[in-house]
């Protein structure tokens, strides 16, 4: 008579723990699988591909010396730039509106600060900003890399 009053009350306290182990391992798997934080998942819409040199340099355009202030005034940079674009047209596309290019630059480093650019991660950060205006404009192809090639900054006293 005990053991029947008694039933219910194990059964759910079994369901319980039950359903407590497995959330228990359902965020577990979730935590521990979570994806690395990799610079280039910023990166909209670019695929690696393994090119050979003179592919590389066929399709590369070279900004040389971008200069100016950062946010806050208070520094200025100057910087060079080789862009690693998928197709030889993408390149033509890009010499074509160099200016636009230039300009969407040169507006990106004058809306980050000295802390933003610090290391080998702010400059991930900086190219990815930089490639995604870039392949916004294109229409031919798409920025598979950007290289800094110069990165001066310096305070302005």
């Amino acid at each position: 008579m005990v053991f029947k009053r008694m039933l219910p009350w194990m059964v759910m306290i079994l369901i319980s723990i039950t359903l407590i182990t497995l959330a228990a391992f359902v965020l577990w798997e979730y935590i521990m699988n979570e994806p690395k934080s990799d610079p280039n998942t910023h990166i909209n819409g670019v695929d690696s591909v393994q090119l050979s040199a003179k592919q590389i340099n066929n399709q590369t355009v070279k900004i040389e010396e971008v200069t100016t202030n950062l946010k806050g005034m208070n520094h200025v940079i100057r910087a060079s730039f080789a862009i690693l674009l998928t197709s030889e047209a993408a390149k033509k596309e890009v010499e074509t509106m160099i200016h636009i290019v230039e300009a969407n630059i040169i507006r990106t480093l004058a809306d980050t600060n000295v802390a933003e650019i610090e290391g080998s991660t702010g400059m991930d950060t900086l190219i990815s900003k930089i490639m995604n205006q870039i392949n916004a404009i294109l229409q031919k192809g798409k920025v598979s890399q950007i290289d800094i090639t110069e990165f001066i900054v310096n305070p302005i006293r």
